[in-house]
């Protein structure tokens, strides 16, 4: 992250990424919401299971809602994305509006940091 964090961001990526936040937060959410509905439908397991497992669903998503979206700020701005992507909660698609070089730092760091070895 520290050459990521070296390279200023552009004003109008930045102005980009407070566009799109919410939407990303809420896509995220409807997708872990789902989830959950799942885990409290498994008529395979007992209520008290299904509740559990349903707690341990919500804590990981705010886990990744608070590692994602707490603390904007136009500094943390490049590591924030890196973390929603490796998250995937935004996806290359998401990015393709951003500069090119705002974008391949971000492709280039995730590739490294969550490569599958």
């Amino acid at each position: 992250e520290g050459r990521l964090m070296k390279e200023r961001s552009q004003e109008s990526d930045w102005r980009l990424y407070r566009e799109r936040v919410s939407g990303w937060r809420e896509r995220y959410l409807e997708k872990a919401n789902r989830g959950v509905g799942a885990v409290l439908s498994d008529d395979s397991k007992t209520p008290t299971e299904r509740f559990w497992d349903a707690h341990r669903r919500m804590e990981e998503v705010s886990r990744v809602l608070a590692d994602c979206f707490d603390g904007h700020a136009r500094s943390r701005m490049q590591g924030n994305l890196l973390i929603m992507h490796g998250n995937g909660v935004i996806f290359d698609d998401d990015l393709s509006e951003f500069s090119d070089g705002l974008r391949e730092r971000i492709e280039s760091a995730a590739r490294e940091l969550f490569r599958e070895d």
